[in-house]
């Protein structure tokens, strides 16, 4: 069933998103041609600026409707009158929470891939655009410790990057989850739990952080420990031990906002 509930909500997100990234890069190329074909004509520049105008004008619109889009899915989806429905279905509270977030995670990643392929577009130029297979391709057949270490890195940062905006979606739910408990001004109160539950959290990282950086000075163990290791090794283990604390971090987020939805949904 959580098959399901993911495919709806990617066929939904899609009917909207996928004309805008379409726009995007076509916009993108128009420039690019228009920068190659208009350069020498009388009245290029004007023209060029318009497009360009319009360019990035649309690349805002395109991370502005995808957050909003996320967010009142989840809203009117769940806690609105849609709520109805989709609680009426045999389906758990925990997999609607589920196929939200795994839909708002695809869609957040898709246009920020569609917007650094649109600069590719916008920037590059036929030859250099036909050289990335082949820079590809001699990295990795130029592969060395280095190499390995770098893409190492590469996908640590990227597993980072997913469970820091897994979080972050997981807090705006749960503010929205808060919110909806109110019989009035639920937007209000949504916005207020948002900063409330910003401020603890901030609070309680530089808690965390100062509590264990004092404990580690003065573990002389540890501290020798750690300047046995060598830089590579320590970059993994802050890499690796920062995406713990953040996976941790959204399963905090995750089960009140999933108790909300199963025992305290406010549909009024």
């Amino acid at each position: 069933m959580l098959g399901k509930l993911i495919k709806y909500e990617m066929k939904s997100s899609a009917r909207y998103l996928l004309p805008l990234y379409l726009s995007v890069l076509v916009l993108a190329i128009l420039n690019r041609l228009s920068a190659i074909w208009l350069n020498q004509s009388s009245g290029a520049s004007t023209f060029e600026t318009i497009l360009m105008v319009f360019y990035v004008l649309l690349v805002i619109s395109l991370f502005v409707i995808t957050a909003v889009g996320i967010l009142l899915r989840f809203y009117h989806n769940l806690l609105g009158q849609e709520g109805y429905l989709m609680f009426t279905l045999p389906v758990s509270a925990s997999a609607n929470l589920m196929a939200k977030l795994l839909s708002a995670i695809f869609w957040t990643i898709a246009s920020i891939v569609v917007f650094f392929l649109s600069l590719l577009l916008l920037t590059l130029t036929s030859p250099q655009l036909l050289d990335i297979p082949n820079l590809i391709l001699h990295f990795f057949d130029s592969a060395n410790e280095q190499t390995s270490f770098i893409i190492a890195i590469f996908l640590e940062i990227c597993l980072l990057l997913l469970l820091s905006l897994a979080s972050f979606i997981l807090l705006c739910y749960l503010s929205m989850a808060i919110g909806q408990l109110a019989n009035r001004q639920k937007l209000l109160l949504s916005v207020a739990a948002f900063l409330g539950l910003q401020f603890l959290g901030n609070t309680l990282t530089i808690l965390f952080i100062s509590s264990n950086f004092t404990w580690i000075i003065n573990a002389d163990s540890l501290l020798s420990w750690f300047a046995s290791l060598s830089q590579q090794t320590v970059a993994h283990i802050t890499l690796l031990g920062a995406s713990l604390g953040t996976l941790i971090v959204c399963a905090i987020l995750y089960i009140p906002c999933w108790l909300l939805l199963k025992n305290k949904l406010n549909l009024s």
